[in-house]
């Protein structure tokens, strides 16, 4: 239909139906004036930001209730499409909200909304402007300024969900205003772009760089009267307002308008209505020449000031910062400065970067360049390098990269620029845009550390310090304690994307606490959602650098996000990707850290708790390949602990068990003494991985594994709790070789502890299920665990019975260290049984034997046992020196158990034969072991013996103390007849009974 000259009454004068650039408008008119509710509104702002696309109730409802909506959402969000239908229609506007399957469309014209008409014009400024029509170019772009009224949305509450698109709008404007500058500045009139930068400092009354810019402005339109008039009035707020002086930029600019002679003033041409077209006109004064007084065209130096906006509420980095800075300003080399700031995903760099350069670019009066290469999407160098030339003011810029690049190198030699480059993929990426001569100083910013460009000053950036994580979360969400900001840093492992995300959440929602957030990122399940923020995510930043490695990497990468244990030596990452160079990729891409040296030398690695859940979820994706991975490497560790504990100065009373047909080979440094105590850290985590992924047939065997260095060391918590977690029956499965082993060493501890009864059922039930597998040296194992338990329960005729199954079931050399624990056990059954000759023959069969297949510890225990015969016979000075003995070996195996347990005897005996002063040193040792070890029932008997001690030495009082607190322990172990006699022995000894003291 052809024009007819008349406006659609719908629309308002610049021909749009809604505006959300500023306040919401509808035809003109305030939205809020017929749309009161506040949700409505946020449904039509949220429709009108998606116009002619589906949008799901989903993400509607998501949206208007911030990621939680109320369980009438659906209901609600009817009512409300109902009510705009309603009002459109009222208003007579050419729009409709259809329904489609799962969601809505408002389907309106191309030019309806006030956005896309910026868009297109933004789109045509362009292609005008890359033909050289600037005219029409300004034109357009006044246009599309005066469409913007304020913010986007301005008077609609914020939903969560759109600051993305506010970000993105608030960039838009900025980057329009800055190309109509330019443009008036280049190819209009300067004294149009003054305006311009005139309206920007009314809404940033302090950006130093907007009064450079008005100054250039006004002495590119030849002004000098206004550009002295600005420059007076920008010193004057900076020093009134802010008390400091203008920067050197500033003043260079300000010393050349006051040194310009007065010429004719012109009154800058007035702002047109916005209805009028825009025309550049400089028939108001004859045009400024182009010229020199020679007639040659002027010499003209572009200086590029194209730093970001720095980042308001930067926090952190004081040490870097200090460095750098003033490595910068106060460098005098000739020698170009390269500078690669590398690290982890989201971890700050970019915004490290710009800080300095705001902070030095006085220092950079030649200019400063802004460049960013995408990571991995891969800038072609050909097109960074024209865009550095272009910056520079190179107007025609060779085609090929090597010329291009020489005449970069060029332009750069003369000059003192700053040059950032952001976010480098490659080392080649950057090679032919760094100078080769000259005063430059050159700021790289990468995932990848970069250590193949030569001569590169290298900086990497970690996580903040706790103070600085918690200073940030201050500056984004203040008013939280400081307790709620601790944990709030911690959860988020205080890496600075993390704390930005979940700071503003929180100052976005007042509901959320602190402890409700820290919950939920506490969750490897529920962590990467909560860290996203419309837009930015911590996901998306992890998977800029993952998403780019190689196979074998990217399956190390999940494999190793799989393990809970956060550190690993450096062979754990090589079986998981079956290659020896990704340790070196993944440090490179800054996907793992090097945190230590461990054992023999080796390489520690960490992996960001963040890291490691978003490698688990990718690792979701690639289940199979990642269960397999996690079984190798699992796998490698029970490997290494088998040959660690058969490197350990004695042979434990445990059942050996085969191992998986896909186990490796053992490597040749895993048979240290000392693997367990840098290892048992991670126990607790390993069987954890293992559980998840499956592998409780590895969890088991680990732990039991590991039983014979916590037996060794006397760590029974911690041996418990790690049994307790893997027992077959207790996690519904049916393993009866696992369940028999991890009973066996469980009744055990039980027996250590003296819970007899349960030591006894457990080694019955162990028993029953070696019997069922026909496991021969398993049934014999458990029936020495039974005649100790009922030699301690004095049952001495069963416990003989169980002794000689015991020595049954041993018939091969490989068992004769479990035969020569069965003649000690029969032996340890005399003793108890006043049966004196029949034990020490026993005794000496059981020593002969350990002796002979080089059992040290074997020998230790039955020397302990023939001390504890010669004790009985009254022979101490032998019973002494089987001690001293026992002892010497015991210390000298670390045996931390046996230890105690002998040095209590030894104080015994010490006692008996008026040694005092060496029975009480020997006695407190193992006191101090014991409290050390959790041993209550062994700090109760020694209580008791250093009692006797005292009462001996005279020391009465003491001796009552000692057998209150023997009393006590007692009781906490459960054993009432212990502390009955313990408490009457001290009773005794207070009532002077002599009897008793006797």
């Amino acid at each position: 239909m052809p024009d007819s000259g008349v406006r659609n009454p719908t629309k308002d004068r610049y021909g749009v139906i809604f505006q959300i650039l500023g306040p919401m408008l509808i035809t003109g008119e305030a939205a809020a004036r017929f749309i009161p509710g506040t949700k409505p509104r946020q449904l039509l702002g949220l429709l009108l930001l998606h116009a002619n696309r589906f949008v799901s109730t989903d993400h509607m409802a998501d949206s208007l209730w911030d990621g939680e909506p109320p369980g009438s959402a659906g209901a609600n969000l009817r009512s409300y499409i109902r009510k705009l239908r309603t009002t459109l229609q009222e208003r007579g506007v050419s729009a409709t909200i259809e329904t489609r399957p799962g969601g809505y469309a408002l389907m309106v014209g191309t030019d309806d909304v006030d956005t896309s008409r910026v868009e297109a014009m933004r789109s045509e400024v362009r292609h005008l402007t890359t033909v050289g029509d600037y005219a029409s170019a300004l034109v357009l772009l006044d246009t599309a300024l005066d469409l913007w009224r304020g913010s986007l949305l301005e008077d609609v509450p914020v939903c969560l969900a759109w600051q993305p698109q506010l970000t993105r709008w608030d960039l838009a404007r900025a980057e329009m205003l800055d190309d109509a500058i330019g443009l008036q500045i280049e190819h209009g009139d300067p004294r149009r772009a003054a305006q311009l930068v005139r309206e920007a400092l009314d809404r940033d009354p302090y950006n130093e760089d907007l009064w450079c810019l008005l100054l250039r402005c006004f002495l590119a339109a030849d002004q000098p009267a206004f550009a002295r008039q600005a420059a007076d009035e920008g010193e004057k707020l900076f020093a009134e307002e802010l008390g400091v002086a203008p920067g050197p930029d500033f003043a260079a600019l300000a010393a050349e308008a006051r040194a310009m002679p007065a010429r004719r003033t012109l009154t800058p041409v007035p702002r047109r209505q916005p209805d009028e077209p825009a025309k550049p006109d400089r028939a108001a004064e004859p045009p400024v020449s182009d010229r020199s007084d020679t007639g040659d065209p002027p010499f003209r130096r572009e200086v590029p000031t194209q730093l970001p906006m720095d980042v308001a509420d930067f926090t952190g980095r004081e040490v870097h910062l200090a460095e750098l800075v003033e490595s910068l300003r106060t460098r005098t080399a000739d020698r170009p400065l390269v500078v690669a700031i590398s690290g982890p995903p989201g971890i700050g760099k970019t915004a490290l970067a710009i800080r300095i350069g705001h902070l030095v670019r006085d220092s950079f009066l030649d200019g400063q360049i802004f460049l960013s290469l995408h990571g991995d999407r891969h800038v072609d160098p050909t097109y960074a390098v024209a865009e550095a030339l272009t910056a520079l003011g190179v107007q025609t810029v060779p085609e090929r990269l090597d010329r291009a690049a020489a005449l970069l190198r060029s332009e750069l030699a003369s000059r003192r620029v700053l040059l950032i480059i952001d976010d480098v993929g490659t080392a080649s990426q950057v090679e032919e845009l760094l100078p080769g001569t000259g005063d430059t100083v050159t700021l790289l910013t990468s995932r990848r550390r970069l250590t193949e460009i030569a001569g590169i000053r290298s900086l990497e950036l970690g996580e903040l310090e706790p103070a600085e994580a918690e200073a940030l979360i201050e500056e984004i969400a203040p008013g939280r304690d400081a307790a709620d900001r601790r944990r709030l840093a911690a959860a988020c492992g205080r890496h600075p994307l993390a704390l930005r995300i979940a700071a503003a959440r929180l100052s976005r929602r007042p509901d959320l606490s602190v402890a409700e957030l820290v919950r939920r990122l506490s969750d490897p399940d529920q962590a990467l959602n909560e860290l996203t923020l419309g837009e930015t995510a911590f996901r998306s930043s992890a998977d800029l650098s993952a998403r780019s490695l190689g196979p074998a990497d990217a399956t190390a990468y999940r494999v190793l996000g799989a393990l809970e244990a956060t550190e690993f030596p450096g062979w754990v990452v090589e079986l998981a990707s079956g290659s020896s160079r990704t340790a070196d990729n993944l440090l490179e891409e800054n996907l793992l850290q090097l945190v230590s040296r461990g054992q023999a030398g080796t390489a520690e690695f960490r992996m960001h708790d963040l890291l490691r859940w978003h490698a688990r979820e990718w690792g979701a994706e690639h289940r199979a390949e990642t269960v397999e991975g996690v079984r190798r490497v699992l796998l490698g560790w029970l490997v290494r602990a088998r040959e660690a504990a058969a490197a350990l100065p004695f042979e434990f009373l445990g059942v050996a068990f085969p191992m998986p047909d896909e186990a490796p080979d053992p490597p040749p440094d895993a048979t240290a003494e000392d693997w367990f105590a840098g290892e048992q850290g991670r126990l607790i985590d390993l069987v954890a991985t293992a559980r998840r992924y499956g592998a409780d047939d590895l969890a088991w065997r680990l732990v039991c594994t590991w039983s014979a260095y916590f037996d060794l060391r006397g760590h029974t918590q911690l041996w418990h709790h790690a049994l307790t977690a893997v027992l077959p029956s207790s996690n519904g499965l049916d393993d009866p070789l696992g369940e028999a082993t991890v009973l066996r060493d469980l009744a055990q501890i039980d027996l250590y502890r003296a819970d007899l009864d349960l030591a006894a059922d457990k080694f019955r039930r162990s028993r029953a299920l070696f019997q069922q597998l026909e496991h021969l040296p398993g049934v014999g194992v458990t029936e020495i665990g039974l005649a100790t338990t009922h030699r301690m329960m004095r049952r001495f005729d069963i416990a003989e019975q169980h002794a000689k199954a015991a020595l049954d079931c041993f018939r091969t050399p490989a068992e004769n260290h479990l035969k020569a624990t069965a003649m000690s056990a029969m032996a340890a059954i005399h003793i108890a049984a006043d049966r004196k000759d029949q034990a020490e023959s026993w005794l000496l069969r059981a020593r002969d034997l350990a002796a002979r297949i080089g059992d040290q510890h074997r020998v230790a225990t039955v020397l302990r046992r023939l001390a504890a015969l010669h004790h009985a016979r009254e022979d101490y000075p032998a019973g002494r020196a089987a001690m001293t003995e026992a002892l010497a070996i015991f210390d000298a195996l670390s045996d931390d158990r046996c230890a105690t347990q002998t040095r209590v005897t030894f104080g015994i005996v010490l006692t008996k034969t008026g040694d005092l002063a060496t029975a009480r040193r020997e006695l407190n040792r193992a006191l101090g072991s014991a409290e050390r070890a959790g041993e209550l029932d062994d700090q109760a008997l020694i209580l008791e013996s250093l009692g006797e001690v005292s009462l001996l030495a005279g020391r009465r009082n003491e001796a009552i103390r000692l057998y209150r607190r023997a009393a006590r322990q007692w009781q906490v172990c459960g054993l009432q007849a212990e502390a009955e006699r313990a408490e009457r022995r001290g009773q005794d000894i207070a009532a002077g009974d002599r009897e008793a003291v006797r």
